[in-house]
């Protein structure tokens, strides 16, 4: 039973050859001092005995899908989507531990801010035992977080994660094309229907594994997050017709880069992304001179020329 306090909450775990340790990330869902909750387990065609581990566990709260084949996390990803029926979707991957408290203070926020559509959290890493590494804290003000996101960092923790079921439709969910990123090109697309949000609290313990995807598949993935990043960046100003012909005057970059005082979108991607010595050297103060304009004007319509 849901109420406007009390609503239901889907949590969505994939899972594949997690057999060492997704008991223990079921159990510390199940044990969450909210109770409200739903927890789906989507089985991506495990080879070992994740799927026996996973039926030992007698719960009504469960629903397991059953994957056959191995499609890959973001075809898991969206399959809990669909079987979801929380008001709220929080993410929990199979080999990491949420602490007890983690469902009810994003509840608790999420319910006092009904601006906000995605709140993650502040998280610890460990390898061997829970505890062993250091805590991660991410900014927790919307600007500050798109800020970073403009910068390609994705300083909304996937695990952590919490968003609005309501914001997820078939526009809006996990792309394939954006397989090890997912999540941030998720938080792209969100971004323009919704406020972030990050708890300052620790309340997910996250496992580093050598085997996990972001260290295996490092490269695509800087690949990929970088062109995230240009939509960050130059999607305010598609949106408002912007071309070549229709050029924007930055006010910091007029005042503290005179040789190129008239920024195209083609103009900043070059400096940003295509020259890779001007790239490392510019990007702390280019990069950060640029969101300073961004954040001075406020509004894309102040920064176009005329």
């Amino acid at each position: 039973m849901s109420s406007e306090s009390n609503p239901l909450v889907s949590v969505v775990m994939p899972a594949y050859n997690t057999e060492n340790t997704i008991v223990t990330a079921i159990e510390s869902i199940l044990e969450q001092s909210y109770t409200n909750l739903e927890l789906v387990i989507i089985n991506d065609g495990s080879e070992d005995s994740t799927l026996e581990k996973i039926q030992s566990i007698n719960d009504p709260r469960i629903t397991l899908i059953t994957i056959e084949k191995n499609a890959g996390i973001v075809a898991s990803l969206n399959a809990g989507l669909s079987s979801a029926r929380g008001e709220y979707i929080a993410r929990m991957d199979a080999d990491d531990f949420s602490r007890k408290t983690r469902l009810a203070s994003q509840v608790e926020f999420l319910n006092s801010n009904a601006g906000v559509g995605v709140c993650g959290t502040a998280y610890q890493k460990f390898t061997e035992r829970i505890g062993d590494g250091p805590a991660v804290q991410h900014p927790t003000d919307h600007q500050e977080i798109m800020d970073n996101f403009l910068l390609g960092r994705c300083v909304i923790s996937h695990p952590t994660a919490m968003i609005r079921g309501e914001l997820l439709n078939s526009e809006i969910k996990y792309q394939e094309s954006f397989t090890y990123c997912e999540d941030f090109y998720l938080w792209f697309k969100l971004s323009k229907v919704t406020r972030f949000a990050n708890l300052k609290e620790v309340l997910l313990d996250y496992r580093i594994s050598s085997g996990a995807i972001s260290i295996k598949n490092r490269d695509i993935q800087s690949r990929l997050t970088k062109e995230i990043q240009k939509r960050f960046i130059f999607s305010p100003f598609v949106t408002q017709g912007l071309t070549e012909q229709n050029p924007l005057i930055v006010p910091n970059l007029v005042r503290s880069n005179r040789r190129a005082p008239v920024f195209t979108p083609r103009l900043f991607e070059s400096i940003l992304f295509r020259n890779s010595r001007l790239f490392s050297v510019t990007q702390a103060t280019l990069g950060m001179l640029y969101l300073s304009a961004v954040k001075l004007t406020q509004k894309v319509r102040n920064l176009i020329a005329g």
